[in-house]
C-alpha cells in the first residue's frame, strides 16, 4: 500500500499456454488498485446511463490486461450501461495489441448501421474487434429499450439469427475484393459490377 495515496499495488499473475505445443508461461504485471486517476468525473450532466464512467480507469484496466498478455477483453452489454463501442474505442486508442469482444444485442440497432460501426472499428484498430451476440433475458432490460417485456426465448434467438444473416450479407456480399479503384483521372471510386445491392426478406 502506498503511504501517500493509500492505493494498493497488486501483481496480476497469469499462467497461459500460447498453443498446444508450447510450454505454459507465467506473466506478471503490476496493477495499482484502484488506479490513482480512477474516480469518475461527477461533473457529467447527461445521466442516461447507470452510474458514472472513469475514462482513466478504462485505460488502466485495458493496459493492465495487455501487459499481462491477454489477447481480448469482453465489453459487456446492458440497457443502462455505457455504450460498448465507445468504451472499447476509448481503450483501443490507448492499447496496441489487445482486442475487444463487444457485446451487442440484435434487434435494437439497424443492421446496416451496426455493420458500418463494426467495419469502422475494424479498420481503425487493425482488426482488434469481436462481436459477442447476446439476446437478453431480463424484462427490466426490455423496458429500458421501450418494450413491454422480453420476447420468448426462441423468438429472441430467431431475431438474432435473422439479424446475423443481414450482417453477413453486408460484410461478405456487398463489396467484392478489388471493388475500390479511387481513380481520380476517370472520376471513378469503385467498379459498379463489384458492388452489389443486399436483399433480405426476413421475419424480423
Amino acid at each position: 500500500r502506498d503511504s501517500t495515496s493509500g492505493h494498493v499495488l497488486k501483481v496480476l499473475t497469469v499462467v497461459c499456454a500460447p498453443s498446444a505445443t508450447e510450454s505454459p508461461r507465467t506473466i506478471t504485471a503490476p496493477v495499482v488498485w484502484p488506479p490513482a486517476t480512477s474516480m469518475p468525473d461527477t461533473q457529467a450532466t447527461l445521466l442516461v446511463i447507470e452510474g458514472a464512467i472513469s475514462p482513466s480507469f478504462i485505460v488502466d484496466f485495458a493496459q493492465a490486461h495487455e501487459a499481462a498478455g491477454f489477447d481480448m477483453v469482453l465489453v459487456g452489454y446492458t440497457s443502462s450501461s455505457a455504450e460498448g463501442f465507445l468504451v472499447a474505442m476509448h481503450a483501443a486508442a490507448r492499447t496496441e495489441r489487445l482486442a475487444y469482444l463487444i457485446a451487442h444485442r440484435p434487434g435494437f440497432v439497424a443492421p446496416t448501421l451496426f455493420a458500418r460501426k463494426v467495419a469502422t472499428f475494424d479498420h481503425l484498430t487493425g482488426g482488434r474487434i469481436g462481436w459477442n451476440v447476446v439476446t437478453g433475458y431480463l424484462n427490466s432490460a426490455a423496458k429500458g429499450v421501450g418494450l413491454a417485456r422480453q420476447p420468448e426465448h426462441d423468438t429472441r434467438y430467431e431475431i438474432a439469427e435473422d439479424y446475423m444473416q443481414v450482417m453477413y450479407k453486408l460484410w461478405e456480399g456487398s463489396w467484392e475484393d478489388g471493388a475500390v479503384l479511387r481513380d481520380r483521372a476517370r472520376r471513378t471510386f469503385a467498379r459498379p459490377e463489384k458492388v452489389h445491392r443486399i436483399r433480405h426478406d426476413g421475419t424480423y
